[in-house]
């Protein structure tokens, strides 16, 4: 999209003062202090050990929460903001690392399992199939979609709250915290501000895409509105699923009784809208496109093929990518099994594969290459396919018979040890040589017998990963000052209390990354140890916020506040590049038993 037409559209919905205000800050500093209190309250009535307690209480410095666009070009251009020229965006807020990202985890980590247990529930579309096919229905049925208009911006926080308080009472469970978690949901929801364009924003009304809890919540919001809504109506139909917003329903009765099913939906709540599909013969659920079947002269049974929308340009991997040769081959196979999971027809198998086909062959594929796939793959599914319904995936493959589980002992599944490394056609060669070793060393190590190795490879950075950001700014972000004057280079690190000294291997300035740095009061000369991933410049600001706000009650914090911020010298121990985290907590360690940097002698916590 174009800059300015991308902006647009943010601001058209931004300046919607039923969904969003401008507000002159962020509110994270104060949800942060009320968030942890709660979670300390957690760890002290024991739903939480002390690893859980400090995983949820996040970065001392979240990051602001970032709102971007994603362009609904699949819907008619007629009806997009500006007619064939701008489309309208679904909102998203991105949530990572900011002061509720973790928690948000934990609260989807008690309502997901919640949020599945009404009745209309849908999975995914495998789900949605096995549900539809032994279905038979009356000829005069129909089939119908409905969908909500704008979910996630429409659900009405009080009404939320109580759904999900009403679903812990009905659902009981000692080991959930449910006080805690409605005043977790309830600042989580009430506090979701966000930055776009150097301005912040606060979200009055409804929960984010983004925030991990978000389906989760809407699924148990909507699975209450269904409820209540359905109770209503005089005349049900013959089936009622709902995936999230879309629903999806055979009504077997006349087209002026679905009318009005369909306005007691629609005006049961006057934030929830709705629109709908209704046919005689076919419709377009998720990824499938649902029509009937004639079995007799009254009765219809349910097919299903494949549904791809016009938008669908099926732009997989480009073949010249710079990838393993199994990941075109993956990707396709997946392709295809999903077609023939889909599809009941052979006829709409192939006439879906050859549409996917087509459109790789611009893409560098081979005629052979895709044929190849294709008949490997419909070999390896050949055995789940019944005799009288060739294509259609069934039940589950049973159980081998007797004969061969007696001619075959028990085999034990190996453990797979994965070995990691960023892919290139020389690290392949690498992997080759290992497995191959590896494989010759069991021979002489027994205990190796029951691991095998497997090639795990990392993806390069692409262009888009280095260009495309969520955060939009017109102007470029000004340079961090440098704080030249708190950092100090050194050689030699000194520990007074035993007179050892220990030497700095090599010369860590302030943008060193991976690191393990120590903090020196020049006043007392007590030391801090420390360890971080980012560069020695972020934790520094991070160390020196957190002191000045005041807002921690550690050591190193409470040392700060006395001593002058003047006498504040930090300098980089050592990195290495490759250090995973628990390498570098252990150098973190070795450092703090060297140097004797614990409480009361040093300013590290016990």
């Amino acid at each position: 999209m174009d800059r300015q037409q991308y902006l647009f559209e943010a601001n058209r919905q931004l300046q919607n003062s039923k969904y969003y205000k401008l507000i002159a800050d962020s509110l994270q500093p104060q949800t942060q202090v009320t968030l942890r209190n709660i979670i300390q309250t957690l760890y002290t009535k024991k739903y939480i050990t002390v690893k859980q307690r400090d995983f949820l209480f996040g970065p001392d410095i979240p990051r602001p929460r970032y709102f971007y666009l994603l362009p609904k070009i699949h819907k008619e251009p007629p009806t997009w903001t500006v007619p064939f020229e701008v489309p309208p965006g679904r909102p998203i807020i991105s949530d990572c690392n900011s002061a509720t990202y973790h928690i948000s985890q934990y609260i989807d980590h008690f309502l997901g399992p919640l949020s599945v247990q009404h009745p209309s529930y849908i999975k995914d579309t495998y789900h949605f199939l096995d549900i539809l096919r032994p279905m038979v229905v009356p000829k005069s049925s129909f089939l119908f979609t409905i969908d909500v208009n704008s979910l996630y911006t429409n659900i009405d926080t009080h009404l939320g709250l109580r759904t999900v308080n009403n679903t812990f009472i009905k659902y009981p469970n000692p080991k959930r915290p449910d006080k805690e978690l409605l005043q977790l949901i309830e600042l989580c929801l009430n506090n979701n501000d966000f930055l776009f364009n150097n301005q912040y924003y606060l979200q009055i009304t409804g929960t984010a895409m983004g925030q991990r809890f978000a389906p989760s919540y809407a699924n148990l919001y909507m699975s209450r509105w269904e409820q209540e809504a359905l109770t209503k109506c005089p005349i049900k139909p013959t089936l009622y699923l709902r995936y999230l917003d879309d629903i999806f329903g055979i009504w077997s009765h006349s087209l002026t009784q679905f009318t009005e099913f369909f306005n007691i939906l629609n005006n049961h709540h006057p934030s929830i809208k709705l629109k709908h599909t209704i046919d005689a013969h076919e419709i377009n659920f998720l990824d499938t496109t649902v029509f009937f079947q004639v079995t007799n002269s009254t009765q219809y049974t349910l097919q299903t093929k494949v549904y791809f929308k016009h938008t669908d340009t099926h732009s997989l991997l480009h073949k010249t990518s710079y990838h393993p040769r199994h990941t075109f081959k993956g990707l396709i196979k997946s392709q295809i099994i999903r077609f023939h999971r889909i599809c009941s027809n052979p006829l709409d198998f192939h006439s879906a594969t050859t549409t996917l086909f087509k459109s790789l062959r611009t893409r560098g594929y081979s005629k052979r290459f895709l044929r190849s796939i294709k008949s490997s793959t419909l070999a390896s599914l050949a055995p789940t396919r019944s005799q009288t319904t060739p294509l259609p995936a069934q039940a589950p493959e049973s159980d081998p018979p007797d004969s061969s589980l007696s001619s075959h002992p028990p085999c034990h599944t190996p453990q797979l040890v994965p070995f990691v490394s960023t892919f290139s056609h020389k690290i392949t060669g690498l992997h080759h040589i290992i497995k191959q070793n590896f494989t010759n060393s069991k021979a002489h190590h027994p205990a190796f017998n029951n691991l095998q190795i497997i090639s795990a490879y990392r993806k390069h950075k692409s262009l888009k990963s280095l260009l495309v950001t969520s955060l939009y700014s017109e102007h470029k972000n000004t340079p961090q000052p440098q704080l030249t004057h708190h950092f100090k280079s050194r050689k030699i690190i000194h520990n007074i209390r035993t007179g050892s000294s220990y030497p700095i291997l090599a010369s860590l300035p302030l943008a060193t990354r991976n690191v393990v740095y120590i903090i020196t009061c020049t006043l007392c000369n007590k030391h801090y140890i420390g360890e971080t991933q980012h560069s020695i410049q972020t934790r520094l600001n991070q160390h020196l916020y957190n002191i000045r706000a005041g807002r921690l009650t550690t050591h190193l914090v409470s040392h700060f506040t006395i001593h002058p911020l003047t006498h504040l010298i930090i300098s980089g121990l050592e990195h290495n590049d490759r250090w995973t985290c628990g390498q570098r907590k252990r150098a973190e360690r070795i450092w703090i038993q060297r140097l004797g940097t614990m409480a009361p002698g040093g300013l590290n916590e016990d």
